[in-house]
């Protein structure tokens, strides 16, 4: 046996994890507060309370569903993005152009991309936009209870304090916490897998 477990089952593709939280009018409120969807067989563990209780129906409370504010030329950018299969044409390409759109299906080499603490890194797979908070933690496999603290994004000084001025000082945003964390189904199996070896 190994000292890490080995993989097993097949990972679900975004459109069956993320699809129930797709919300037609989500430009409306820049937030969604309730699922616009029901819950789809790759949902319901993420829409199980902690007393076990699934909130399948459309219309149960959801959190960290806000929406960044894209300018319309970003808005038209992404949706080229979407519509092309993730090229960025040039008059959009600045230093920073590793953008690339979430498929909506798994290629045949599974999983390909890495959750990371800035939420530009990614687009959504159907709507011309970044993800949300609760998008990226579902990626990291955290259920949709689980409540993040602080703001939701922060940038600059706020992110990285001053030094040079004895400001040590640093906002932990929700995007960074997700972004750096362990997801939580793969830390359980480890810890499941460790159990089995120190037996």
């Amino acid at each position: 046996m190994g000292l890490l477990p080995r993989p097993r089952g097949t990972p679900p593709h975004p459109v069956d994890f993320l699809g129930d939280l797709v919300d037609p009018a989500y430009r409306q409120d820049r937030r969604t507060r309730t699922y616009p969807a029901r819950a789809t067989q790759a949902s319901r563990w993420f829409r199980t309370s902690k007393d076990g209780e699934l909130v399948a129906r459309k219309g149960g409370k959801l959190e960290e569903h806000e929406y960044s504010n894209h300018e319309p030329r970003i808005i038209e950018k992404f949706q080229h993005m979407i519509d092309s299969g993730g090229e960025i044409p040039e008059k959009y390409r600045t230093k920073k152009f590793a953008q690339r759109v979430i498929p909506r299906r798994w290629g045949d080499s599974g999983p390909s991309i890495t959750a990371t603490s800035l939420p530009d890194d990614y687009v959504h797979f159907s709507q011309p936009r970044t993800l949300t908070v609760r998008e990226w933690a579902r990626i990291q496999t955290f259920p949709d209870w689980y409540k993040f603290a602080g703001k939701r994004t922060t940038g600059g000084r706020r992110r990285a304090g001053d030094p040079s001025k004895g400001d040590w000082e640093r906002d932990l945003p929700k995007y960074t916490q997700v972004g750096n964390a362990v997801p939580v189904w793969l830390a359980e199996e480890i810890g499941k897998h460790f159990q089995q070896l120190l037996a």
